[in-house]
């Protein structure tokens, strides 16, 4: 188990997450139906024991998810040098297009990779807005640094779609 959760529920998948959220889930349900069962072959180890984990592509993704957790780039070393309330999500992550091409089934079962799609630089309000689409009730768990301005964040959740209180710790 990987902090409490069963190896078997756990999938390491090598693509764009951005490409694969936005392009392959549509209300927490998996619209890229897989191409083909995992084999032994996709499985790695941990280094801790005998773990086995799914690890692969796009073909891996789970019929449904749950939740999302994302912790993306912070801008680099110099993200503190925004001030104590000055980091924006929209203005300082700024995520470009993975270009390792990894194959995967499109819903309506044409073949895709994870960069056929070709998308623009995402935006840490843009990322919201797409993990929240990936997740069925909207579930989301976004890492970002200390001094966040709060209000960057508060419309941030209300353009992915949220409504009443956000935590913020």
């Amino acid at each position: 188990a990987l902090y409490g959760i069963e190896a078997d529920r756990i999938v390491f998948i090598q693509a764009d997450a951005v490409s694969a959220m936005k392009y392959g889930y549509f209300n927490g349900k998996c619209i890229m139906p897989a191409s083909r069962p995992s084999t032994d072959q996709d499985k790695g180890v941990d280094g801790n024991s005998t773990t086995r984990y799914n690890i692969g592509g796009l073909e891996l993704l789970p019929p449904r998810i749950d939740a999302v957790f994302l912790s993306p780039p912070w801008g680099g070393l110099d993200y503190g040098s925004t001030g104590k309330q000055g980091y924006d999500v929209a203005k300082n992550i700024k995520l470009e297009p993975w270009n390792k091409p990894t194959k995967g089934v499109s819903g309506t079962g044409e073949p895709i990779s994870a960069t056929s799609v070709s998308r623009q630089v995402v935006d840490g309000e843009e990322l919201l807005q797409i993990a929240s689409n990936v997740s069925e009730r909207k579930r989301v768990v976004y890492f970002l640094p200390r001094n966040t301005n709060g209000i960057s964040l508060g419309r941030a959740a209300l353009k992915a779609g949220y409504r009443g209180s956000i935590e913020m710790e």
